[in-house]
């Protein structure tokens, strides 16, 4: 429980019950939770099939198949998913009567609506690409090129962008980074280039490593780089900020802090640090561990305008309440299903995971009365 002393110290603060209120929202068993970020729906898994998937409203209190028996693919088994961050759209690779097939899925409306779009692929996927605001514009990774696909016209555009060795997508611009070290951003129709880096030995330098870059803008001036090792980098200084480990990120946009979370620890890199007068060297942002006391760190997210971090840890959840002086204090919050992830919504202030019998639960960590609007 919250002192009282302590309380009038911090605005943001949650009381801690000594036993947190579970709500049942579903009486079948699930084997696992698909949450999809930055959206309001979740997808159930009980198997491999399709017709063993089912796409769970959150808001609304309700859940779906995501395919019907009269779905032709309805037994078609998923062998890859494809998901975007706020995105109600993704993209699953099935194998459907010894075929493989690619599904375009719209989760948008009251019943999910798959669209067979197979024809548009003509060599393996390496990584798929979209926003949420534009998702019918995909742009495919196959190998070092990329292919540009319109879902509602059906169109193919092949190699669209060439000798790649990193990508990302942000508000209608194209981020790639091409062999020989080449930054560029480019609009969708290839219309406008900007080169992003004039010094070839400092674009040497960071991009040296091999392997393919994941470009994460997060604004127009601020840019995010990681890799299959888990390396972290930025366009601010002191430009590296993880050699390897990275699991996740979560940028908190009021405050400029990315949420960051290796296998055994979680920590914060604040982005929004003023310079010092008297330093005659330029810091830039400044990278906090605030726990390193994790065993199988998984997920992290923001609380409370990110006074708070909840993680799933090895089947557990725990909450750790930040504190200005740089202490936490921490609450494990509950036990979830084997190996399974969690979700959680801040407009919601609800925890949702699977308990250890797999049914979906829910856990209301901020109330409605402290839900910012």
């Amino acid at each position: 429980l919250v002192e009282a002393g302590r309380a009038s110290a911090f605005e943001n603060i949650i009381l801690i019950p000594e036993k947190w209120p579970i709500e049942n929202l579903l009486d079948q068993t699930n084997k696992n939770i698909i949450p999809i970020e930055g959206t309001s729906i979740l997808l159930l898994s009980n198997g491999k099939k399709i017709k063993d998937h089912y796409v769970y409203d959150i808001k609304q209190g309700q859940q779906v198949v995501l395919a019907g028996p009269d779905c032709p693919f309805a037994e078609a088994v998923i062998l890859k998913s494809f998901f975007v961050k706020e995105s109600v759209n993704f993209i699953l690779t099935v194998n459907s009567k010894g075929s493989t097939k690619i599904l375009f899925v719209d989760a948008s409306g009251p019943i999910a609506e798959l669209k067979d779009i197979t024809e548009l692929f003509n060599e393996k996927i390496d990584n798929l690409y979209w926003t949420s605001q534009d998702p019918t514009n995909i742009f495919c990774l196959h190998g070092d090129f990329i292919n540009k696909l319109d879902i509602e016209s059906q169109s193919v555009y092949p190699q669209f962008i060439k000798s790649v060795e990193g990508f990302g997508l942000y508000l209608g611009q194209i981020y790639v980074l091409k062999k020989n070290n080449l930054f560029l951003k480019l609009d969708y129709d290839r219309n406008s280039q900007e080169k992003l880096i004039h010094d070839n030995s400092l674009a040497r330098s960071l991009f040296s490593n091999e392997g393919f870059i994941e470009i994460k803008p997060i604004s127009n001036d601020i840019l995010f780089f990681t890799d299959k090792q888990g390396q972290l980098m930025a366009n601010l200084l002191p430009y590296r900020f993880l050699d390897s480990g990275l699991i996740g990120m979560n940028f908190y946009e009021d405050t400029q802090q990315l949420l960051i979370w290796q296998k055994d620890k979680i920590g914060i890199l604040n982005i929004s640090v003023k310079e010092e007068p008297n330093e005659i060297f330029q810091l830039g942002p400044k990278l906090t561990w605030v726990y390193k006391e994790g065993k199988n760190i998984r997920q992290c997210f923001w609380v409370y305008e990110n006074s708070h971090i909840l993680f799933n840890d090895k089947n557990e959840v725990y909450l750790i309440e930040l504190e200005p002086q740089g202490n936490f204090h921490i609450n494990k919050i509950a036990d979830i299903k084997n190996g399974t992830y969690i979700y959680y919504m801040e407009d919601m202030g609800n925890l949702y995971y699977l308990d250890e019998s797999g049914k979906l639960k829910s856990i209301n960590i901020l109330p409605k009365s402290q839900i910012i609007p």
